[in-house]
């Protein structure tokens, strides 16, 4: 699914892709646009918006791991 879709267009998905975004600690801690960004990302209306578009998972979003 996705934007193929809004465009009229087919779409046949050919795998999954997974990214993930890597900080550390302490720029997530020291830099207010960091923990601005991670918090829009989590947010109900980018969740919202990026649910409409239709063929992302978004369980994993905003999920911090800590090594």
């Amino acid at each position: 699914m996705g934007w193929p879709y809004q465009y009229g267009l087919d779409f046949i998905p050919l795998r999954e892709e997974r990214y993930d975004l890597i900080m550390r600690t302490d720029f997530l801690q020291s830099h207010p646009m960091a923990s601005k960004f991670l918090d829009a990302v989590v947010s109900q209306p980018f969740r919202r918006e990026i649910e409409a578009l239709g063929g992302y998972n978004l369980s994993e979003v905003g999920k911090i791991l800590e090594w």
